[in-house]
């Protein structure tokens, strides 16, 4: 790939390590901690999007029942028409038939129009310095994107792609949620991070607030996206395995490869502004996946090209 490439070596270290309960908390004057999940209000998702997810799901898909779904949906049907009828998807003449694009882009596409429609109506928020809104969605897509092109790229974890790509889009909905319930909570939380250039999870470890992961998969759980994406979702900043959920090593694994994209998503081209984290990936992970450099620099170049097909 053209200008990129990375070195994989030990993983750097931002910040020494600490005993988080002898921390103080940490929130901008008057604001509220997000001490519990017993402060947020888990949004309603996108009926649309939901219905169309189950049949995506099914073993075999009715895509007469799952085009009626989307027609209901003014935004996500001319998203679909849009893409199918793009330089990258077009052959043929145009369409205005539902059916013929969903076959057309497939439901790995029609998954990633899905979710990041459903994220842009549910969740907004205040703007600040870093927490940009449409460098918050990019990302988000990107990790799922990247996550899709690893798991298509290795026969272990092509049958759980569609998780897997679920997982890297939402990987941060936690994030969206205290900025849109909580907005001088998540101003702490920013000028934390930037004063002491590190990530949002370690700022949450030492102001004491409850992980965005948590939250994240409270949220999947209340709408009921499958066991594994939550999974995925509530473990993804957590890297040593000893802290994780008790969990098979396939979930441990799956875990991994979503944590991979998400750094490659931050090293190459969709991170958010001025946010510090280590970008380094370590060459025993890769090991551990079963992923050469090949593999990681072809999946970084096609979830980069299928951003830009998504005018993300």
């Amino acid at each position: 790939m053209s200008g990129i490439s990375f070195r994989p070596g030990r993983t750097r270290i931002r910040y020494p390590l600490f005993d988080s309960s002898s921390l103080p908390m940490v929130t901008q004057m008057g604001a509220p901690a997000f001490a519990s999940l017993g402060h947020f209000k888990v949004p309603t998702f996108p009926v649309v999007a939901r219905e169309s997810l189950t049949y995506i799901f099914k073993t075999e898909v009715d895509f007469e029942k799952l085009s009626k779904s989307i027609g209901r949906d003014v935004g996500i049907s001319a998203n679909i028409l849009r893409l199918a009828n793009s330089a990258h998807f077009l052959s043929g003449k145009p369409t205005s038939d539902l059916k013929i694009a969903i076959s057309r882009i497939g439901l790995s596409s029609l998954t990633q129009i899905l979710i990041s429609h459903s994220l842009e109506a549910t969740f907004r928020f205040e703007e600040t310095s870093m927490l940009n809104y449409k460098a918050f969605m990019r990302h988000s897509a990107h990790v799922g994107l990247i996550a899709l092109e690893l798991a298509n790229s290795n026969p272990f974890f092509k049958p759980m792609a569609t998780d897997l790509q679920l997982a890297g889009l939402m990987h941060d909905i936690g994030i969206a949620a205290i900025a849109g319930q909580l907005p001088g909570s998540m101003a702490a939380l920013v000028n934390h991070a930037q004063e002491n250039s590190i990530d949002f999870a370690t700022s949450e470890q030492q102001m004491q607030l409850e992980p965005h992961h948590n939250i994240g998969a409270m949220i999947l759980k209340e709408w009921a996206l499958p066991d594994n994406v939550q999974i995925l979702v509530k473990n993804h900043d957590i890297k040593n395995r000893t802290l994780r959920d008790k969990l098979s090593e396939t979930e441990h694994l799956m875990i991994d490869l979503v944590m991979l994209a998400d750094t490659l998503a931050h090293r190459f081209g969709s991170s958010l502004p001025g946010y510090s984290r280590d970008t380094r990936i370590d060459a025993g992970l890769l090991r551990n996946l079963k992923f050469t450099t090949e593999q990681v620099l072809s999946s970084v170049k096609n979830a980069n090209q299928s951003l830009t097909i998504f005018s993300l």
